[in-house]
């Protein structure tokens, strides 16, 4: 119910105001779930096997039918024949009883209901309600399987766009030191100490600074667009998401992986729509036994409103289809060539499932390790950018040394952010891997 009405609140907020929206990345996800297209597809079609499950079910319930007809009729009978069959069976002596033909008309009233009660037909209606259920299981784990790439999608979008401010922020920053570097160049080739070569190094790195800090900030626009597309908002929104909470780190599986690939929604979805399929199997195997119902039915007749007179008939019918061109055999055996291609695309999504896995797991295990190493490597790079520049100032070393160290600490130091981020993504990727993503869909 909290996460309608944030979603109510966003939406409102959205259509009376042109502004900066504020998001958390909860809150984000959640939007992207109310408004993606493929979601609500989805969502359609699960109601759609619903529909159907409750018509399937109908079969089960008693059929009642009402009708009243009218009519405007004449009475005329044709001839009869009188068979005469005396005892010695000599003779066969036939008359014509007198007809009756007039254009005389009248009216002629009839009022009935009808019962029909399906008592069995072998499994042919129960075994289509199990695989209609059966489908309808099948739509819920592929919404989930699209709920699961749509926030894989956003996490990836998201977090390159909270990457691209940080590495934005580290380019202004070295930006900056590098017109600090231009102003002590300059400074010691005004005092004598340094050739004018090195006021260009200087320049040099400030423009590679300046074209650095505009790829940032182009690539923070191109990473804008991106998440209004997967967000569904306009384009004169703009916005702020905040990063998603960090949780503790995974502790990675051991084999055996079938465990975790039984989790999957794809696999839940194929496995659930060849049960479908064996269970209208069954329904058609049904095909080659008969359906037994109970009949029942009370109708009012008469030529007169007045003089209606009534009748009641209850009964059993017995229906077989002893032939059918051969119809149900065919579609018996089309159900089976069905069963064993989702078999095989099954044991195919098996083994993507488990590359999936197995790459998951190297990955974020290597994110890990990265993220340790950038750190350490971040560590040494900013003491010898200071020891550097200490030795520059003090006119024992040169001004390509600065450069270089002032290179390697910025490489450094975006190697940190992106691992950061890397690794984040790489946990998520983990979790969708192994079934285990949970993402707590508000309704």
């Amino acid at each position: 119910m909290q996460r309608v009405i944030v979603i109510l609140f966003v939406i409102i907020s959205l259509n009376l105001y042109a502004d900066t929206l504020n998001l958390s990345f909860e809150e984000a996800i959640d939007l992207a779930l109310k408004n993606n297209p493929q979601i609500l597809a989805n969502k359609a079609q699960i109601d759609v096997y619903i529909s159907k499950s409750r018509e399937v079910f109908s079969g089960f319930l008693p059929q009642l039918n009402a009708s009243a007809i009218y009519k405007r009729t004449t009475l005329n009978s044709p001839p009869q024949v009188n068979l005469k069959l005396p005892p010695s069976l000599s003779t066969i002596s036939s008359s014509i009883a007198g007809k009756r033909e007039s254009m005389d008309s009248y009216n002629n009233y009839t009022f009935g209901l009808t019962l029909n009660q399906l008592v069995w037909d072998f499994g042919k209606t129960s075994g289509l309600y199990r695989a209609t259920e059966k489908m309808k299981d099948s739509t819920i784990e592929d919404l989930r399987s699209t709920s699961d790439n749509l926030i894989i999608n956003l996490y990836q979008t998201v977090l390159g766009y909270l990457l691209n401010q940080e590495l934005y922020k580290a380019a202004l920053s070295y930006e900056k030191q590098m017109e600090s570097h231009l102003e002590m160049a300059k400074a010691q080739v005004k005092a004598g100490v340094r050739t004018n070569i090195d006021v260009l190094k200087a320049e040099s790195d400030l423009y590679n600074a300046r074209l650095n800090s505009l790829k940032m900030k182009n690539l923070i626009l191109i990473s804008k667009v991106n998440i209004k597309n997967l967000l569904g908002i306009s384009e004169e929104v703009d916005f702020e998401i905040s990063p998603p909470q960090k949780g503790e780190n995974l502790q990675i599986p051991s084999p055996p992986n079938h465990e975790y690939i039984q989790k999957r929604p794809e696999y839940l979805s194929l496995k659930m729509k060849i049960e479908s399929l064996r269970e209208t199997l069954r329904s058609a195997r049904a095909g080659y036994f008969p359906s037994l119902s109970l009949l029942g039915g009370l109708s009012y007749n008469g030529y007169q409103l007045d003089g209606l007179v009534y009748n009641w008939n209850i009964g059993g019918q017995l229906s077989w289809n002893l032939f059918s061109g051969f119809y149900t055999q065919s579609y018996e055996q089309e159900v089976r060539a069905q069963i064993h291609s989702l078999e095989a695309n099954l044991q195919q999504v098996i083994q993507s499932i488990y590359l999936e896995i197995e790459n998951s797991k190297i990955l974020y295990r290597e994110s890990m390790e990265r993220l340790e190493l950038s750190k350490a490597l971040l560590k040494v790079a900013e003491e010898s950018l200071n020891l550097t520049e200490a030795r520059y100032r003090s006119g024992l070393g040169t001004f390509i040394e600065v450069s270089d160290a002032q290179n390697v600490y910025i490489n450094a130091k975006n190697s940190v952010i992106q691992a950061e981020y890397d690794l984040m993504l790489a946990e998520v990727r983990l979790k969708k891997a192994l079934g285990i993503l949970n993402y707590k869909r508000g309704e």
